[in-house]
This record gives structure tokens, sequence and C-alpha cells, in this order.
């Protein structure tokens, strides 16, 4: 997938240079991700994307390069969609690395906790591995892949190329 998500407090948010620095960076196409019933007023939003066509279409990149995606995800909490999440994943591994250099304790599992840290230092002092976690992944039955539309309207195994390459 050709996706980079932007996370943003709410899409009234995105200005015209949030749009042109993604542009000068080598994006193609941008796609908002809205709700089929948004809750908040898009005016701003309307008006940002109208204008950054004008100027991307001077710059000679031609329409249909800004558009909204207004569905509703039936699998996410109130048809929410996932975007700007992923790239913010990093900070919990970042965090357990952090104690682990700090004071030799692994803390494999989430909340990290200083009754986790101190039972990780009494195992450290007793000569056995300092990690505090579960033994084991627990076992996830995972549903059926299902094939979703891709941002352009085509079903996702019609995709064979970059829809705006030259």
């Amino acid at each position: 997938a050709h996706v980079l998500p932007f996370a943003v407090n709410a899409t009234t948010q995105v200005a015209l240079e949030s749009v042109a620095a993604a542009f000068a960076y080598g994006t193609s196409a941008m796609r908002f991700l809205l709700r089929a019933r948004p809750a908040h007023d898009l005016s701003g939003l309307h008006k940002t994307m109208a204008l950054a066509t004008s100027v991307l279409t001077g710059l000679g990149f031609g329409p249909g390069r800004i558009e909204t995606i207004e569905t509703d995800d039936p699998d996410g909490p109130f048809g929410a969609k996932e975007a700007g999440q992923g790239p913010l994943l990093p900070i919990i591994p970042a965090v357990a690395n952090a104690v682990f250099a700090a004071v030799g304790v692994r803390v494999d599992e989430t909340p990290i906790t200083p009754d986790k840290v101190l039972k990780g230092l009494e195992l450290k002092r007793q000569g056995k591995s300092p990690r505090v976690g579960p033994d084991r992944l627990p076992l996830v039955k995972f549903p059926e892949p299902r094939a979703v539309e891709s941002a352009f309207g085509q079903p996702a195994e019609g995709i064979a190329e970059r829809p705006f390459s030259s």
C-alpha cells in the first residue's frame, strides 16, 4: 500500500502548508479519511482542499490529487478508521529499552510498572534472567481476510501499478 498516515487532531486543522509539505516530499495523492456523518464542520477542510488543488494544478500535478473518503469502518469503534496511529507504536518498546538500559531489567508487557521493575531486579539479584512478562505469546484466532476497496474505488486485487505513475 502506498499510504502515508498523518496524525492530526481534527481534519479541519489541515492547513495548506501541510498539504504542500506532503507533496514536496513526494506524495502523489492525499486522501482524508472522514466519517460518513462527520461530527464537525468540514468547511475549513474543503476550502483548504480547493486552494491546494488550484496550487497543485498550477504546478502541473493535475486534478484528483486531493480527495476525501467518507465511510464508516464496520470493525472500528463508532465507525472510526485508523490513520496516524501506526507511527506512535514504537514508543512503548523505546520506553522498555530505556528501562533495560537504566537498570538491566527487561519488561515484556504493558504497563511497565515499578513493581515489575522491582521483580526483575530481584530476579537479577538471584542470578536468574531479569525478564518480566508472559512466558509465551497468547494464541489469537484472527478473522478471515476480506477484500477492501482501495482509495481509488478499485478492488484491492485489481491494482497492479501505482495509479499516478507516468
